[in-house]
């Protein structure tokens, strides 16, 4: 029963922190289009281009064995039944779609939550806890950190920041960093599914 209670809270929280993370975005846009400016803008105030480019290249290593993965499944679900004629062009046209949801409403968000929030985020913040750092800003510290990286690893341009593409990506990020922290992890993997769910495909 507790199980089943525990799975239910998940599922409940993982679906606020979606639609929290969905607002969030949408007052983001709708700040940017009234007033021509957005969130990713602040990071040419604060934070150099040096900085930048560290973030975004944590943010590729970190990220690196969901591309990896990705790019073989593509290879065994796709292309290589396709090449020994087990499949025909029809079939093949169906299956890119079909993968392509599995990569972004499942496994994306498993292993990036697993990576960037289990990862990046918690090992962060044990560390800083041992060298003596307070737990609260120990904890603040290293959800925005994972989250820039999180957010670097999306970018197409790893040097700009200053993006609507970082100001959208973190804004939600954030959400499910501040999540993991204070629900755990399986919470997030959830928010971040619902959330994938909702940008790519509920129109």
């Amino acid at each position: 029963m507790t199980s089943i209670s525990s799975a239910i809270s998940t599922v409940g929280i993982g679906l606020v922190g979606s639609v929290v993370s969905r607002t969030s975005m949408w007052i983001s846009d709708s700040f940017e289009s009234a007033t021509g400016r957005h969130v990713g803008q602040v990071t040419d105030y604060i934070m150099p281009d040096g900085i930048k480019k560290a973030f975004s290249l944590a943010g590729k290593c970190f990220n690196y064995p969901l591309n990896a993965l990705s790019k073989q499944l593509q290879y065994v679900y796709i292309y290589k039944p396709y090449e020994e004629d087990r499949i025909g062009a029809k079939e093949l046209s169906k299956r890119g779609p079909q993968l392509d949801k599995f990569l972004k409403v499942v496994l994306a968000p498993l292993m990036e939550e697993i990576i960037f929030r289990g990862g990046a985020q918690k090992l962060g913040e044990m560390g800083l806890i041992s060298l003596g750092v307070p737990y609260p800003l120990a904890k603040t510290i290293c959800i925005v950190a994972a989250n820039i990286m999180f957010t670097a690893a999306h970018l197409e341009d790893h040097t700009q920041f200053n993006t609507r593409e970082f100001s959208s990506t973190f804004v939600g990020g954030l959400i499910d960093g501040i999540i993991c922290s204070e629900f755990g992890l399986a919470s997030s993997i959830a928010s971040h599914m619902f959330s994938n769910l909702s940008v790519h495909y509920i129109k």
